[in-house]
């Protein structure tokens, strides 16, 4: 359209074109003084060979019949974006950027605009949804949303599904009904201020907010004001050249825990970012084992075979393994960094084992005291005295991932970010540990038991039953 008239691509739709038809569009270009590279034939525009034509590498055909769709969309896209923000994507053309991958990054702009404008009328839709399901059972404080209310609220939405999507799939409820308690919690702590007193966030922010919790516009600062970020997001943050965990570790702990580099649909975990919560730490492992078979049934690529109580048995060893892993990688770090002289390789080491910290520099300590200690844990790893000597020496040779490596020693800013991510290894290991303790009290075959008993049923009506042969009947 720019082409085809020098005063723009506005003049040209609703001066020139005015109403979106094939034929205003056939006779508009037909008498357009089109530049080099692209000609007007009788049903279509060619684009020649280069930066507008096809991708794979020879002439691109744009039809009349298909204009309308896409002048449309053009236009939407300037009302939408802003005349300067389009201009400035298209202008990439003429620096030698393909056609294909500025319309990407057009198409990728115009969602960014639209998604907060779609979702926030949807999450108000969804948030009406809970807040009934919530009064009907006398439920009116965030405390009192645990793992039999999201249970039964999932139950309740696939039997009698909602005017609104969203809850079908166990994973996708549970993440918002977390999200509408967060919200519960953060309007409780608001009216608590606003009695007191106090001022409250809403009022610091000076925005209106919602009649429903989900909707307050307060809610992200008050996420980020709590201070708590997950282990795995503070491990993986940036682009730091260690490799802390393997994929397959991390995305077992994704389930539990936000992890910003994981998967679509995973990475934020059963809490959808926010703080585990031990009222609902049943509903983390169901999100985990149930919610992933779900998806999968969902998608077609399965059909309901009950996971016997070794399922659950097996995620807790898992845990297990993961753990003992961590504390390898624990062991690993302090002693690449006490031997490039870094204090916080000392620190690490005191939170892992304080008393055998003590033991293994009693022997260096007994050399000249006027050096820097950094020096003197230097020198009793040389001499390796005591267990946490040799277990760190011993994990140093058996942790190889990246910048681990002897081979990366020359890494840039491989230290700095060995140093800033350790500190997240402890945390971790403490959500680990809270998991597997909660398992272990209540048992793997009861859990088992009373799961079965519930999502069996509802999988079997909503995805049929797999016979001897593994297709679905019923």
């Amino acid at each position: 359209m720019e082409a085809a008239d020098r005063r723009g691509s506005v003049n040209f739709l609703h001066g020139r074109v005015a109403v979106l038809r094939p034929d205003r569009f056939a006779a508009a270009f037909a008498n357009a003084d089109l530049p080099a590279g692209i000609r007007a034939e009788a049903r279509a525009i060619v684009f020649a060979p280069g930066p507008l034509g096809a991708s794979t590498g020879g002439p691109f055909r744009l039809t009349f019949a298909a204009m309308p769709l896409v002048a449309a969309y053009w236009d939407f896209c300037r009302m939408a974006l802003g005349p300067e923000t389009v201009d400035a994507l298209v202008s990439k053309l003429a620096e030698g950027a393909q056609a294909e991958e500025v319309a990407g990054q057009l198409t990728q702009a115009l969602r960014d605009w639209l998604r907060p404008r779609l979702e926030s009328e949807h999450a108000l839709k969804q948030a009406l949804v809970i807040r009934r399901f919530l009064q009907a059972a006398e439920i009116g404080q965030a405390a009192e949303i645990g793992d039999e209310t999201i249970l039964g609220f999932w139950q309740q939405a696939v039997s009698d599904p909602p005017p609104v999507e969203g809850f079908r799939l166990f994973r996708g409820a549970m993440r918002r009904l977390v999200a509408y308690r967060r919200a519960l919690a953060l309007a409780e702590t608001e009216a608590a201020a606003a009695a007191d007193g106090t001022e409250t966030l809403a009022a610091l922010a000076d925005e209106g907010d919602d009649d429903t919790p989900l909707g307050q516009p307060a809610l992200r600062r008050a996420e980020a004001s709590e201070g708590w970020v997950s282990p795995l997001e503070g491990l993986f943050a940036g682009s730091a050249p260690v490799k802390w965990l393997t994929g397959t570790d991390r995305a077992a702990l994704g389930a539990f825990l936000a992890d910003p580099g994981a998967p679509p649909g995973l990475g934020r975990g059963a809490f959808d970012g926010d703080r585990p919560e031990a009222a609902m730490t049943h509903s983390a492992w169901r999100f985990d084992l149930f919610g992933g078979l779900q998806e999968r049934m969902a998608n077609g690529r399965l059909h309901w075979p009950p996971p016997g109580a070794e399922d659950y048995a097996a995620r807790a060893a898992r845990l297990d393994k993961i753990a003992e892993r961590i504390v390898q990688t624990q062991l690993a770090a302090a002693w690449h960094l006490v031997d490039a002289g870094r204090f916080e390789g000392l620190t690490l080491l005191s939170q892992i084992d304080p008393a055998g910290l003590r033991d293994w520099l009693g022997t260096a300590l007994s050399g000249p005291r006027d050096r820097p200690l950094t020096e003197i844990a230097r020198a009793a790893m040389e001499m390796r005295p005591g267990l946490l000597g040799a277990r760190l020496r011993q994990a140093a040779r058996k942790v190889t991932r990246q910048g681990f490596r002897p081979t990366d020693e020359d890494m840039p800013e491989r230290l700095d970010a060995m140093a800033e991510g350790a500190v997240h290894l402890g945390p971790l290991l403490d959500e680990i540990e809270a998991h597997r303790n909660w398992m272990a009290r209540r048992g793997a075959e009861v859990l088992h038991a009373a799961d079965i008993a519930v999502f069996g049923p509802v999988f079997e009506g909503l995805y049929g039953k797999a016979d001897g042969h593994g297709v679905a009947s019923g």
